[in-house]
């Protein structure tokens, strides 16, 4: 076995073309869509798979960007998620800063500092600081938007692709 992760995509896809779609029965519409969505699906995972690790960075940071600022209106209110806020953030700073982090350790940072946004969004909404709160969430979202879109462009989903920017100047 080849350990170039590149490779071995290459070689199921290859695989796949030559071997499986032929064999597949036309007639059976659902099966040969499915085989084709595979297909188109790995050439994406390969295509993104180099740029994984500064997706998961930016991501991260941007969460970063909206824990800090709702950790500061927070804790102007008294809200008791502040502190896990700003604990979580300083974690997720340290990941950053780790040259030898992988993407696992990022995207579960991540998800854990997003958890603890959402839950902190939740117990603000009846607040003083509900609509400052939905402000940094509202004036975050078209990063991760364009980014997801991005993303996935090779999809074939967008409208005007063109209008979408690279994902390299994105992450």
């Amino acid at each position: 076995m080849v350990p170039s992760i590149d490779m071995q995509l290459q070689s199921v896809i290859k695989s796949l073309v030559d071997n499986v779609v032929p064999a597949v029965d036309p007639a059976n519409k659902t099966a040969t869509e499915q085989v084709q969505l595979g297909i188109a699906i790995l050439n994406i995972v390969r295509d993104r798979l180099p740029l994984t690790r500064r997706f998961a960075r930016a991501e991260l940071t941007d969460k970063i960007d909206v824990a800090d600022r709702l950790t500061a209106a927070l804790s102007a209110s008294g809200i008791s998620d502040a502190a896990n806020l700003k604990s979580l953030a300083a974690a997720s700073r340290a990941l950053l800063l780790d040259p030898v982090c992988d993407t696992n350790n990022l995207e579960r940072q991540s998800f854990a500092l997003n958890n603890a946004i959402s839950i902190a969004i939740a117990n603000a909404q009846e607040t003083e600081s509900a609509s400052v709160v939905m402000d940094i969430v509202l004036s975050n979202s078209a990063n991760h938007a364009w980014r997801l879109r991005s993303w996935f462009l090779a999809a074939g989903y967008e409208i005007n692709p063109r209008a979408i920017p690279a994902i390299e100047e994105l992450i």
